[in-house]
């Protein structure tokens, strides 16, 4: 990525050092994020060639800003043929001694290679609104690995590292490594993945 985007030979997000994004207090009892997500347009129908879908829960690692946190999500993107995307995600997040906090926004582009996809969108209310992460499909059935998600970041957590436009340029450049700039440096980004919990990443590419 450009602005702090580094390729390194290794994979996502911050367990060392990312919080997650920016969230607000949950303000309806039924929102329900972990709902299967579902789409009209499977990849290959309707002008529909690469879709992404997931539902399900995470726990962000044991070190970092925001340790041992259990955040519940969902995410649907579609790529057209024209190369337009077009999607969602939502996610809430349970915190110690507080009520569930709920943040949602858009998705603006994504990039697959194999079962790894590079997704950037905009946080709503968030200012700027990028906002970036990846996901990992390993597979179904019992004897596959949990998929896996990365912790969202932007330039409304490190504004002196990522700057408007850093989603797309994560999108484009499909980064091994993200350099957050001090303390935390260049962070391979399976180091900043976990497994999604009772859940699906699904990538379909037609």
């Amino acid at each position: 990525m450009k602005r702090g985007m580094i390729c390194c030979a290794a994979v996502f997000f911050g367990a060392a050092a990312c919080t997650d994004t920016p969230t607000q207090p949950i303000s309806s009892p039924d929102f329900s994020p972990i709902a299967t997500v579902t789409s009209a347009e499977p990849a290959g129908i309707s002008g529909v060639v690469e879709r992404i879908t997931g539902s399900g829960h995470y726990v962000t690692p044991g070190i970092g800003v925001d340790p041992d946190t259990w955040r519940v999500f969902t995410m649907e993107a579609l790529k057209m043929a024209d190369g337009t995307v077009r999607g969602s995600f939502k996610r809430l997040t349970h915190t110690k001694g507080g009520p569930p906090e709920k943040a949602s926004g858009t998705i603006t582009c994504f990039t697959v290679i194999g079962n790894v996809a590079w997704v950037g969108g905009h946080l709503d209310g968030a200012e700027p609104p990028d906002i970036a992460w990846q996901v990992v499909d390993n597979g179904e059935g019992s004897l596959a690995s949990p998929d896996e998600v990365g912790l969202q970041f932007g330039p409304f957590l490190f504004p002196d590292v990522f700057e408007a436009g850093s989603a797309q340029d994560f999108c484009e450049e499909t980064p091994d490594a993200i350099d957050f700039g001090p303390p935390y440096g260049v962070l391979p980004l399976f180091l900043i993945s976990v497994p999604v919990e009772a859940g699906n990443i699904q990538i379909d590419i037609g």
